[in-house]
């Protein structure tokens, strides 16, 4: 069972009642309905989503003291985050607030770590970016990081020459009547 108590049916993540975490469990489901099996007795029921990345999170699922989370709080995966840059603890802590169950942001902050092991050099800068371009779920960021190419070293600058032209020579000039000369 993975720690956030939810079993995954086509890339949507169903609760599973406390009590059978240390069980398998078997997923039955139809165009409406999505329900969990235990020893081939239903423990849990849900209408089906469709929209990847949804929880469906039936409160009495959760274990009362919630023993199973504390050592991934919300806090600790922000100050983890916090290790890798200032645009990463940002991004770990918005996610926890756009959660209605802090714990459903767990799975995507701990996939974020994988993510900072394979690209220390530019979790950070693509944190940074990632809410204003309307990338704020884990899996965005792991295909913008999988397929966009490090940045090269800056190249030198280009050597004074008589036909390189610079941005001057493409600003349209307030003078003339007309833009095409």
């Amino acid at each position: 069972m993975p720690i956030d108590q939810h079993s995954e049916v086509d890339h949507v993540y169903y609760s599973v009642p406390y009590p059978r975490l240390q069980q398998n469990v078997a997923v039955r489901s139809t165009l409406t309905t999505v329900e969990i099996l235990a020893r081939g007795e239903r423990v849990a029921s849900h209408p089906r989503h469709w929209r990847q990345g949804t929880y469906v999170t039936v409160p009495e699922h959760r274990p009362p003291p919630h023993r199973h989370y504390l050592e991934w709080t919300p806090e600790r995966l922000a100050n983890w985050g916090a290790e890798w840059g200032p645009d990463v603890k940002r991004w770990v802590e918005e996610l926890g607030r756009r959660r209605p169950h802090p714990e459903q942001a767990d799975r995507a902050g701990l996939g974020l770590f994988r993510l900072a092991r394979q690209y220390p050099e530019r979790i950070n800068r693509v944190c940074a970016n990632a809410w204003d371009l309307g990338m704020g779920e884990y899996r965005h960021l792991k295909t913008w990081l999988q397929t966009t190419p490090a940045e090269a070293a800056p190249s030198a600058p280009l050597p004074e020459h008589r036909n390189i032209r610079g941005a001057a020579d493409y600003q349209p000039n307030p003078t003339e009547d007309s833009p095409l000369c």
